[in-house]
C-alpha cells in the first residue's frame, strides 16, 4: 500500500501503515522463531516461548517512541535479529534430529525455505539499506520472497517427497550461497570505491572461477559419495550369482548393507520395489532364488533413501539377474553336454566291458572276468551319479546283493547275504552310494584274489542312527604282523572319511571282518 506510494499518501496515513507494518514484521519473526524451536521437535514449552513476543514488542515500543539511535534499529536490525535467531533455533534442531531420518528431512525443507526467502529478502532489501545504499529491489517487490517460505513451510509440514530432497536441496543451497558471495564481493568492492558495474563484472568472474568449480566439488562430496560407482560393484555382482545358492541370500543382503548401511535388511512379505514409509524404507525385488529385501533407515539412520537410491538398486537387481540368468544357461549346458559324455561311455565303454567280460569267463580266466565286471559297475556308478538324485537304501542294496553274487558265484564261492531286520525309506545321496559302493566292491574283491575263501557272509543292519554292512569269510585272514595297507584297503578308508564313517578290519580265525558303519545323516547330504 505504501512502500512506494509515500508522496501520494498523507503523512498520518503513512505513518500508521508503517507502524502496523513494523508491528506485523516483530510478530512474524517471533513466530518463525517459535516455529523452529517447536517442530520438528519441542525444544521450549509453550510457556517459554511467551518470552519472543514479550522482548520484541518492548523493542517496537522504544522504536514508537523514539528511543533508539537511528531509524534502522527499529527495523533492520530487529530483523536480522530474528533471521539469526532462526538459523540458532534451526541448528538446535538439527543436533536433537540425530538419527532421525525423517524429521531432520522435514527439518530441511524449513531450512530451504527460511533461507532462499528471508535470505533473498534480507540481501536486496535489508542489507543494502544497512549499508547506506539503495535497495536492489523496492520493499513491495522484495516481500515476494516471503512466498517461497510459505510454500516451504507447507511442504515440510505435509513432509512432502521428503527422500527427494536431498538429489536438490544441498544444490539449491549452494547456489544461494553462491549468489549471496556474489552479492556480498560486489558490496565490498563498492564500498572499496569501485564502479558499480565494474565490481558486478569482477564479482561474477571471481564467483564463476573460483566459487562454482568449489560448488560442483563439494557436491560431489556431500550427496554423490554416498553410493558407489555402478561399475565397482560388477565383481561383487558376480560373485553372488555364481555362489552356492544357500549362500546368495546372505551375500545379496552384505552388498546391500555395504551400499546402503541400513540399520535393518528384513525379507519383504510381498513383492514390489521403490521407496516406502516416507522415505524410511526401501523395497528391492527379488530375482532368482533371491527374496525381495526390504532395507529401513540408510546411512546408519542417518538419512531417507533418495528416488536416486531407488533406481540403483533396482539397476543392481536387474544386472544381478542378468549374471544368474547367464549363469543357469551356462550350467544347463554344461548339464547337457556331461549327459551325452555319460551317454556316450555307458553304451560304448559300457559294450566293450560287457563283451570283455563274457569273454573272460567264457576263456576260464574268473579273475580278468571279475576285473571286467569292476569296471563295468563302476563306469555304471558314475553314470548313475550324475542323475544327481537320491537312491532309496531298499534298491541300494539289492544292487548290491545281485552285483555281489555274480561275482562270487563266477569266482565258484558260496555267498551269504542278510539284509536288515527293519525297512527304511531313507534316500541315499549319489555321492554317499558310490562311496559305498565302492568299500563293499573293494572288500569283495580283496576276499576273491587274496583270501583263499570258500565262502562269503555280508550282513547289512540298521538302527534309528546308524546303517553298517559287515563283509567275513573263511579264509586265511590277515596277517599276525602289523599289516601295511596296500593301496585298495587306504582308498577304502579314505571313501569311509569322506562320509565320517567308521571302517575296521578284524581277524576272526578262520578267515576276517570288514565291519563299516555311518550315520543315517550322512546318506542323505
Amino acid at each position: 500500500v505504501y512502500g512506494s506510494r509515500e508522496l501520494a499518501m498523507s503523512a498520518a496515513w503513512v505513518r500508521g501503515l508503517q507502524a502496523g507494518n513494523l508491528l506485523a514484521v516483530y510478530l512474524f519473526g517471533c513466530a518463525l522463531i517459535a516455529l523452529f524451536l517447536s517442530y520438528p521437535k519441542q525444544l521450549v514449552k509453550l510457556r517459554g516461548l511467551l518470552w519472543l513476543p514479550a522482548l520484541y514488542l518492548l523493542w517496537y515500543s522504544a522504536d514508537q517512541m523514539h528511543w533508539l539511535p537511528e531509524p534502522k534499529w527499529g527495523m533492520q536490525i530487529p530483523m536480522l535479529s530474528q533471521l539469526l535467531l532462526v538459523l540458532a533455533a534451526a541448528a538446535m534442531q538439527w543436533q536433537h534430529t540425530r538419527g532421525q531420518p525423517l524429521e531432520r528431512a522435514a527439518l530441511r525443507w524449513f531450512l530451504l525455505s527460511v533461507l532462499l526467502g528471508c535470505s533473498l529478502f534480507t540481501f536486496v532489501y535489508v542489507l543494502p539499506l544497512l549499508l547506506d545504499r539503495a535497495a536492489i529491489l523496492p520493499l513491495g517487490y522484495s516481500f515476494g520472497f516471503f512466498l517461497i517460505m510459505y510454500i516451504g513451510i507447507a511442504l515440510g509440514l505435509g513432509r512432502y517427497r521428503l527422500f527427494d530432497m536431498d538429489e536438490w536441496a544441498y544444490r539449491a543451497l549452494l547456489w544461494v550461497a553462491g549468489a549471496i558471495a556474489v552479492i556480498i564481493l560486489d558490496a565490498l568492492l563498492i564500498i572499496a570505491g569501485m564502479a558499480q558495474g565494474i565490481s558486478l563484472g569482477i564479482s561474477l568472474l571471481l564467483a564463476g572461477g573460483l566459487y562454482f568449480p568449489f560448488l560442483q566439488w563439494l557436491w560431489q562430496r556431500i550427496v554423490n559419495k554416498r553410493i558407489p560407482k555402478f561399475e565397482s560393484l560388477l565383481p561383487e555382482l558376480s560373485t553372488i550369482a555364481f555362489a552356492p545358492t544357500d549362500e546368495q541370500q546372505a551375500r545379496w543382503q552384505a552388498l546391500l548393507r555395504h551400499v546402503y548401511a541400513p540399520l535393518e535388511i528384513l525379507v519383504a512379505e510381498t513383492g514390489g520395489s521403490g521407496i516406502r514409509e516416507e522415505g524410511l524404507a526401501l523395497q528391492i525385488p527379488g530375482c532368482d532364488s533371491l527374496s525381495p529385501c526390504y532395507l529401513r533407515f540408510a546411512g546408519h539412520g542417518a538419512r531417507l533413501f533418495s528416488t536416486q537410491d531407488a533406481v540403483f538398486a533396482a539397476s543392481l537387481s536387474h544386472a544381478l539377474a542378468q549374471m544368474m540368468a547367464g549363469r543357469h544357461s551356462y550350467e544347463e549346458g554344461a548339464a547337457q553336454e556331461r549327459n551325452r559324455i555319460y551317454r556316450d561311455l555307458h553304451d560304448d565303454m559300457g559294450a566293450k566291458l560287457l563283451g570283455l567280460a563274457i569273454s573272460a569267463q567264457r576263456a576260464n580266466l574268473p579273475r580278468e572276468a571279475d576285473l571286467a565286471r569292476s569296471a563295468l559297475q563302476d563306469l555304471r556308478d558314475v553314470v548313475s551319479r550324475s542323475a544327481h538324485t537320491a537312491t532309496p537304501l531298499g534298491d541300494l542294496l539289492a544292487d548290491w546283493r545281485i552285483e555281489t553274487e555274480q561275482r562270487v558265484r563266477a569266482a565258484g564261492l558260496v555267498l551269504e547275504w542278510r539284509f536288515p531286520e527293519r525297512e527304511s525309506g531313507i534316500g541315499v545321496s549319489p555321492e554317499a552310494a558310490l562311496n559305498m559302493s565302492r568299500i563293499l566292491r573293494e572288500a569283495i574283491s580283496n576276499v576273491l584274489r587274496h583270501a583263499g575263501a570258500s565262502r562269503i557272509e555280508v550282513e547289512t543292519w540298521l538302527d534309528e542312527q546308524h546303517f553298517g554292512f559287515s563283509i567275513g569269510d573263511n579264509g586265511a585272514g590277515l596277517p599276525s604282523e602289523k599289516m601295511k595297507k596296500h593301496r585298495g584297503m587306504t582308498g577304502m578308508q579314505a571313501r569311509a572319511n569322506a562320509l565320517g564313517a567308521g571302517l575296521e578290519w578284524k581277524n576272526t580265525a578262520p578267515g576276517c571282518r570288514v565291519e563299516f558303519s555311518v550315520q543315517l545323516t550322512a546318506l542323505s547330504t
